[in-house]
C-alpha cells in the first residue's frame, strides 16, 4: 500500500519548526536556513516512506499556537480562555494569547498579519466577519498553518476549521422555546452583538424566522444592536421596560447580558416576561437560579477546547471543517 503524502503539521512536528518553515521549504520560499531546509526534507521523505511517525519526533516543546480573542469578552471568554489552557496543557501545546478590541475588524487584520509572521504551529480565533480578516485568514491558511475559528465562523472559511453551534439552528431553538413559554399576546425584543460576529447574525435570522412563522400572537420588535456593551444593554433594555408595558419576552443572543440582568433586577417583578440569553456563566447562572432569566442556549467550551486542540494537533476530524457541538437548554432546575 502506497503511503500518503504527509501533512505539513506532520512535517512540522517530526522536523520540530514551524509550518510555516515547512510550507516555505516545500514550496522553494527564500528565508530558510540550508540546514533547516535539509532537516524539513529529511522528515518529509521519512515520513512518506513510513520509516517514521510524527508522534516520535521528540518535541520538547510541544506545538507554538497563536489564541486571538476578542477584547471585553467577559466571562464567556474567561471560560474559553481557562479551557483552551487546560485542554493544551492535557495536549503539549503551547498557548500564546493575543487580543483585539471588541468590533473593531481593521485591528483584527492587523493582529492576524503580525501572527501570521509569528511563526505559529497553528492559529485559534474568533474572527469577525469582514473583508480585511477574511483575507488575512486566507494568507493563514495559505502558509501551511492550522486555522481553527471558534464560537464563530466566516462567510468564506477556504481552508480553515470551525468548532461551535450551528447558530442558525440555536437561534431557532431559542425562539421556539421563547414561544412557547409566553402565555400571552405581546412584544417580544431581540438584543444583537452586531454585523461583524456571524453568530449572532445566524443566531438572529434562526430567531426570526420561527417568531414570524409559528407566533402569530407575537409582535418582533427591531432588534438591538448592543454591541456587546454591557452598558448600552442596560439602558435600551430599562427604556424597553418603561415604554412598553405590553413587553413579554427578551432574548439576548449577543454578550454583555450583565446588563440585562441588572436592567430586570432595577425594573423589578414581572411575571409575564420571559426572558432567554445565551451561554451559562456564573452570572447567567445566578440569574436562572434567582429567576430572573428563564432558559440559557448553552454551549459547551471545555468540549469546544478540545476539539480546537485536537484538530491543531493532527488528531481531530481533518476531512471535516465543521465540528458542530450540541446547542444545550439549560434552565433553574437543570442548572449545575
Amino acid at each position: 500500500m502506497k503511503t500518503p503524502n504527509p501533512k505539513i503539521l506532520e512535517i512540522a512536528q517530526m522536523a520540530d519548526v514551524s509550518t510555516a518553515t515547512v510550507d516555505r521549504v516545500l514550496h522553494g520560499r527564500s528565508g530558510v536556513r540550508s540546514k533547516t531546509r535539509e532537516k524539513v526534507l529529511a522528515a518529509a521523505e521519512a515520513l512518506r516512506k513510513g520509516e517514521l511517525s510524527a508522534s516520535t519526533r521528540g518535541n520538547k516543546n510541544g506545538l507554538r499556537v497563536c489564541v486571538l480573542l476578542s477584547e471585553g469578552g467577559g466571562s464567556v471568554n474567561q471560560t474559553l480562555r481557562a479551557a483552551l489552557n487546560k485542554s493544551a496543557q492535557a495536549a503539549d501545546v503551547q498557548l500564546h494569547f493575543e487580543s483585539s478590541p471588541r468590533m473593531d475588524a481593521a485591528t483584527q487584520a492587523k493582529a492576524l498579519n503580525k501572527i501570521r509572521n509569528g511563526g505559529f504551529d497553528g492559529v485559534i480565533l474568533q474572527p469577525f466577519e469582514h473583508p480585511l480578516v477574511r483575507e488575512e485568514v486566507a494568507a493563514l491558511t495559505e502558509s501551511g498553518a492550522p486555522v481553527v475559528t471558534l464560537l464563530t465562523s466566516l462567510t468564506h472559511p477556504i481552508g480553515t476549521y470551525y468548532v461551535g453551534l450551528d447558530n442558525r439552528s440555536a437561534g431557532r431553538a431559542a425562539a421556539l422555546l421563547l414561544g412557547r413559554l409566553i402565555r400571552k399576546q405581546g412584544k417580544v425584543a431581540l438584543l444583537i452583538g452586531g454585523p461583524l460576529y456571524r453568530s449572532h447574525e445566524e443566531r438572529e435570522i434562526g430567531f426570526q424566522s420561527v417568531i414570524r412563522r409559528s407566533f402569530d400572537d407575537l409582535r418582533l420588535l427591531q432588534p438591538l444592536d448592543c454591541s456587546d456593551d454591557p452598558d448600552l444593554i442596560y439602558r435600551e433594555v430599562t427604556n424597553l421596560l418603561e415604554t412598553h408595558d405590553d413587553l413579554v419576552g427578551i432574548c439576548s443572543i449577543c454578550g454583555g447580558v450583565r446588563g440585562l440582568d441588572r436592567a430586570l433586577r432595577e425594573a423589578g417583578n414581572r411575571p409575564d416576561l420571559v426572558t432567554i440569553a445565551f451561554n451559562l456563566t456564573h452570572l447567567t447562572r445566578n440569574a436562572l437560579v434567582s429567576g430572573t432569566f428563564d432558559a440559557v442556549i448553552h454551549q459547551d467550551m471545555t468540549r469546544i477546547a478540545e476539539r480546537a486542540i485536537s484538530v491543531i494537533r493532527g488528531n481531530g476530524p481533518n476531512a471535516e471543517r465543521v465540528s458542530i457541538v450540541p446547542t444545550e437548554i439549560i434552565m433553574s432546575e437543570n442548572v449545575l
